[in-house]
């Protein structure tokens, strides 16, 4: 069968693998199961590459098995559990109509040695493949041809791989009136895929891409709402997600609970943390399932975040030193409670405003990014949410000493930050600003050891003005930074050295408020 015909066979089980398995887990390559080893004790292993639609250079990558045997890949539209004699497992469904297909290729490596053995299958994956598709999962493994000492087969773990959409960014903005643009970016060509003015996006406070990328998820400030744009054809296609009769600030996604977290309420100083089903399965789809009472104690509310792991949220207040920690583990006895007050170190600036907050992988820490008055330059403060302390990161004075020209090393924060992007592994972060001609620059992280960190300023040759928002491209090799209102255009660096890769214009675009890469 050829690599077009098996193509097309994944497509003609869309509605099959839609029905069945469902779109709303995390579009991934994620392994399951275990594998059994072989020669030497070695089990080999199964990986793939992006599953995005258009990635012509998709392929499973098979790594650790015997050097030069022979290999058989299975895929699936369901996973398995079959025994076979010798300890053997099959991890995928042989029965159709959830069997694919099976493709049989040899290993490389040194013939004989034990891990040595490596190859990859190639299964491109074209631009035109239909969109019902995103989120629809396939199940592979691969069986080697080395016997172990009980009989069976070498095999490898089980592959769950879900497709997602192509690299997207969506820049939102805040031009006045009710239907502010919007636009979606090719993150593969820079270039625009479809630019509109809408009701549904006036004035986007932040944006979040469902897992598989096919659906979006904005906030809205001036729309009181939370709307839901649909990818799966040329232009957006908008409907109105969670009707919150109130501003609505921030967005996260608890991707493995299947709930959306927004902040909303009447005003800012009566704002709630607001959870809503987002399992598009479910009966109350798009309803609220709780919310806090009483977070905001007449305090301005709009920044927060959301833990890694989904279980508590982070939520500074604008113009005062309270923190606070919510618990969002629906588990959890005290769910949307909260459960820890915090108050940030004095303050270095005669007014502060605190701007945005992460949390590093592993739940310990999280980046509190400060905007100070006037020209002051901001600073970044590290609460430790395990001892409820701040980290001073400058032991040799007696004040707590915050990320900025008071830290050792100094880290060179410009005027008014607001943007900011952190990786994934809490590796590095891309902090930027809007005020005057506006900054950007990287800052080098070790999730755990806190007193070891370094900045670097981007000099990449264009106007930074307006840099009010950015997000890390898929790969984090590359970061979007939003620039208004002279020229707006949407710019994208080179993480390492600030570099000007590529440039797309955002014509009309008096305020980049939101910028969201999938």
């Amino acid at each position: 069968m050829s690599l077009e015909s098996r193509v097309a066979r994944l497509a003609a089980f869309a509605s099959f693998a839609l029905v069945a398995l469902g779109s709303s887990a995390a579009a991934q390559s994620t392994p399951y199961g275990l594998g059994t080893a072989g020669t030497g004790a070695i089990t080999p292993t199964i990986a793939s590459g992006d599953p995005a639609i258009g990635n012509t250079a998709f392929a499973i990558e098979v790594a650790g098995a015997l050097g030069g045997a022979p290999a058989l890949l299975l895929f699936s539209l369901a996973p398995g559990n079959l025994p076979l004699p010798g300890g053997t497992t099959v991890l995928v469904d042989l029965i159709p109509p959830s069997f694919l297909f099976t493709a049989p290729f040899s290993l490389g490596g040194a013939g004989g040695v034990p891990g040595a053995g490596s190859g990859s299958y190639a299964l491109p994956l074209p631009a035109n493949l239909p969109r019902e598709l995103i989120g629809a999962a396939v199940y592979a493994q691969a069986l080697i041809g080395d016997v172990t000492p009980t009989g069976g087969l070498a095999a490898t773990s089980g592959l769950e791989v879900r497709l997602r959409h192509e690299p997207l960014v969506f820049v939102g903005t805040s031009v006045g009136g009710s239907t502010d643009p919007h636009w979606v970016i090719d993150a593969r060509t820079n270039t625009l895929r479809s630019n509109a003015n809408s009701t549904f996006t006036d004035n986007v406070t932040d944006a979040r891409f469902a897992p598989g990328g096919r659906y979006l998820y904005v906030s809205s400030s001036l729309g009181n709402a939370v709307q839901r744009g649909d990818l799966g054809t040329a232009n957006v296609s908008w409907s109105t997600f969670y009707a919150a009769g109130g501003p609505c600030y921030g967005l996260a996604i608890d991707a493995p609970r299947q709930r959306l977290y927004t902040m909303t309420g009447a005003t800012s100083s009566s704002f709630e943390l607001v959870a809503v089903d987002a399992d598009p399965t479910s009966v109350s789809y798009g309803q609220p399932l709780g919310s806090t009472n009483g977070l905001a104690g007449g305090a301005l509310i709009e920044r927060w975040a959301l833990a890694p792991s989904g279980d508590f949220a982070i939520v500074p207040t604008l113009l005062s030193d309270v923190v606070q920690r919510v618990d969002t583990n629906p588990a959890s006895a005290t769910y949307l409670q909260v459960t820890g007050t915090y108050f940030l170190p004095p303050a270095t600036s005669a007014l502060r405003i605190a701007n945005q907050v992460r949390i590093l992988p592993g739940d310990r820490y999280a980046l509190i990014l400060i905007q100070n008055a006037g020209s002051t330059p901001g600073e970044m403060h590290r609460l430790d949410v395990q001892t409820g302390l701040f980290v001073d990161h400058d032991p040799a004075t007696v004040a707590i000493d915050a990320l900025g020209i008071r830290s050792q090393p100094p880290v060179g924060f410009g005027s008014a930050p607001h943007g900011f992007a952190l990786a994934r592994d809490g590796s590095f972060a891309v902090v930027t600003g809007w005020s005057g001609s506006g900054f950007a620059g990287r800052l080098d992280l070790d999730p755990q050891n806190p007193l070891v960190f370094a900045w670097t300023s981007y000099v990449p040759g264009v106007s930074l003005g307006g840099a009010w928002a950015c997000d890390l491209a898929r790969d984090e090799q590359s970061v979007f930074v939003g620039t208004f209102p002279t020229n707006p255009q949407l710019h994208r660096l080179d993480v390492q050295t600030g570099t000007l890769i590529a440039s797309v214009p955002l014509a009309g675009a008096s305020n980049v408020y939101t910028v969201r890469a999938n």
